[in-house]
């Protein structure tokens, strides 16, 4: 996720600035496009997802976030909860919210 060419040179401080799709202007830090609009609102095919941002440094950029996520209705929409960071490993679990102790996913 992070992107060091020109407008991105951190992680993003919400989900939401990922978002912009269908915007005629270029992408920005606020409105990058990378993401469409329905995962835009933490919602996307039966899961809810869940962006929490680490602390800023000295100039505002953050350097650790986390993502989750659960199915909305659990066994209906989904059965297996997800996590991910900065490390770009992708963990899940069967039995609740997935965290950064979770299994990785193979």
């Amino acid at each position: 996720m992070r992107h060091v060419f020109g407008t991105y040179t951190r992680y993003p401080s919400s989900l939401s600035v990922l978002g912009g799709e269908g915007s005629s202007a270029f992408p920005t830090s606020t409105s990058a496009q990378l993401i469409d609009n329905v995962l835009q609102t933490g919602f996307k095919t039966g899961y809810s997802f869940s962006f929490s941002p680490g602390n800023a440094d000295s100039v505002g950029y953050m350097d650790t976030y986390a993502i989750t996520a659960s199915p909305i209705a659990p066994g209906v929409t989904g059965l297996r909860y997800f996590y991910t960071d900065q490390s770009d490993v992708i963990r899940v679990s069967t039995t609740g919210v997935a965290t950064s102790a979770s299994t990785p996913v193979s």
